[in-house]
């Protein structure tokens, strides 16, 4: 009885262990989630932290976003940060407020930067970025998940920074 329990027990932890999810450490060495472009992430960690040193909490940019997306995102806006939230999101050529729901995944340059290193960690197949060499804010972001794909590919570029 005793034996067949064990038996039991040892076939259970089996079975289990072959539904777990993979471990990065455990996916072959060409699998997407684990190869990074270390030099990406890189210049992406000196520039959020020259970003960070600004201390800015108070300032406003331009942001156009290109994209496979709703006619919202067809013309570029003004983004208006106090205390490092978005308080207001206009369009650049009627000045019409607009919602900012659409716009909550990039209406701080910090969150910018986390949108690269989203891509980052998604594994996306090219990933381009210029940064403000002053103050370390994404000026210019392409990326592109899949270069076999259509309309995966996500820009952004901020202009016009000026901090308070």
């Amino acid at each position: 009885m005793r034996r067949s329990f064990i038996g039991f027990f040892l076939f259970l932890i089996i079975a289990l262990s072959a539904c777990a999810p993979l471990k990065p450490e455990s996916l072959p060495l060409e699998h997407p989630s684990i190869i990074r472009d270390t030099e990406t992430e890189k210049t992406l960690k000196l520039n959020r932290a020259l970003w960070e040193k600004q201390a800015a909490e108070n300032y406003q940019y331009t942001l156009a976003v290109f994209c496979n997306c709703p006619s919202e995102f067809d013309e570029p806006v003004i983004i208006r940060v106090q205390n490092g939230e978005a308080v207001s999101i206009k369009n650049t050529n009627s000045s019409a407020e607009m919602e900012s729901d659409l716009f909550s995944a990039y209406d701080t340059i910090d969150e910018l930067f986390d949108v690269i290193q989203l891509a980052i960690e998604r594994g996306a197949d090219e990933i381009k970025v210029n940064y403000d060499s002053d103050y370390g804010y994404p000026i210019n972001i392409s990326i592109d998940y899949d270069l076999e794909g259509i309309d995966d590919e996500e820009g952004y570029t901020i202009s016009n920074v000026e901090i308070r």
